[in-house]
């Protein structure tokens, strides 16, 4: 029905905010003998129509819409509205009912951590159960998810080697940006000298995985990203 009326008043209102109107038209159709606040030349016509059988004129919009007025290239010649129809008139009936500009995604930046063991191996962690990625694994990250940052880049404050280029996902309500930095663990920093740092211990809830072992692994998609732009 809304792009029925859409088309045939030439309502150019992009949706959602069309949907108000139309209930005004609409309400005009079904009942043309109630009081409305739009002026007589702005309403949609409604001469022909049954004031005993109201609910005869939403089924057959309904059923326009379907089979004449369709959303793609709608057959007006075969359209028993086509001489009232404005849309129709100004050419315009297939860009009609017009949608809102979809909004911008809000923006996220962070990064990931690729730690490799001396067995080739990569840290991963769990994540929470409840919240975004519930229970899947992840590589640590930081700077997007404030909940679940990583404190790795603490813990290992070596020079990680950034890679080029950055790994880009859509969630439903936001755009990730990611950057990647690398680092593999050498026998000096498994086994450091009595007067360096302690041995490097993996942070509770983390474990190493063998890059063989990712396709058995739950890891959600902008962490198979990731996996992908690190290995090619």
């Amino acid at each position: 029905i809304e792009r029925v009326l859409a088309r045939l008043l030439a309502l150019t209102t992009p949706l959602p905010k069309l949907k108000a109107e139309v209930k005004t038209y609409a309400a005009q159709l079904l009942e043309p003998d109630a009081p409305h606040n739009r002026p007589p030349h702005t309403r949609p016509p409604h001469a022909r129509l049954s004031d005993n059988r109201p609910g005869d004129i939403a089924q057959a919009m309904m059923d326009l819409g379907a089979t004449i007025c369709t959303p793609k290239r709608p057959n007006c010649l075969l359209c028993p509205w086509q001489e009232d129809c404005a849309a129709k008139r100004q050419g315009i009936e297939e860009t009609l009912p017009r949608r809102a500009p979809k909004k911008p995604k809000p923006e996220r930046q962070g990064t990931v951590w690729w730690l490799e063991n001396e067995k080739g191996e990569v840290l991963m962690h769990r994540r929470p159960e409840k919240g975004l990625l519930g229970g899947m694994m992840m590589l640590p990250s930081a700077g997007w998810d404030p909940d679940n940052d990583s404190t790795l880049r603490d813990i290992l404050p070596q020079d990680w080697t950034p890679l080029a280029g950055s790994v880009v996902h859509v969630f439903t309500h936001f755009r990730l940006t990611l950057k990647v930095e690398c680092l593999t663990l050498t026998p000096l920093t498994l086994t450091p000298p009595t007067d360096a740092p302690p041995r490097f211990e993996p942070p509770a809830a983390h474990i190493w995985v063998h890059p063989k072992d990712f396709h058995d692994t739950a890891l959600p998609s902008v962490m198979r990203k990731v996996v992908t732009h690190v290995l090619g």
